[in-house]
């Protein structure tokens, strides 16, 4: 089965039987520019060393693709309320030599069944680099 990557226990694969995807991946890198006021003349920012990365993405679960979609935006949600740190790979590499604090989770509800329950929802995940 192809994994696509991962975040802690959450897989992203494509295999004949089940589909969690993401996509729409950004990852934001920033430095610390703190600015000093002295009392007289321009204000100085000044490098402080690197600043926190922060990553966004989209997950989307379709159970006609093998996902059961309220199991896995339970799931998602309950890793966020526990305070879930882990490394963030993409295919067999992980981003950034730190792991990843889940900081945000936004679900739509894109479609339901006649049952009223969701079948196609997309989770869109902010993550921040832990170290």
């Amino acid at each position: 089965m192809p994994m696509l990557g991962s975040y802690g226990d959450i897989v992203f694969e494509h295999s004949a039987d089940n589909v969690r995807d993401f996509c729409d991946m950004a990852i934001t890198t920033r430095a610390r520019w703190p600015v000093s006021e002295p009392a007289y003349g321009m204000v100085r920012p000044q490098y402080s060393g690197a600043g926190q990365s922060e990553a966004t993405f989209d997950m989307h679960v379709h159970a006609q693709l093998g996902v059961n979609v309220p199991e896995m935006l339970k799931t998602v949600a309950e890793k966020l309320r526990n305070g879930m740190v882990a490394p963030l790979i993409l295919g067999d590499e992980p981003i950034h030599d730190h792991d990843w604090l889940f900081e945000q989770m936004e679900e739509k509800h894109i479609r339901r069944g006649r049952d009223g329950a969701v079948v196609y929802a997309v989770i869109t995940a902010t993550l921040k680099e832990y170290n």
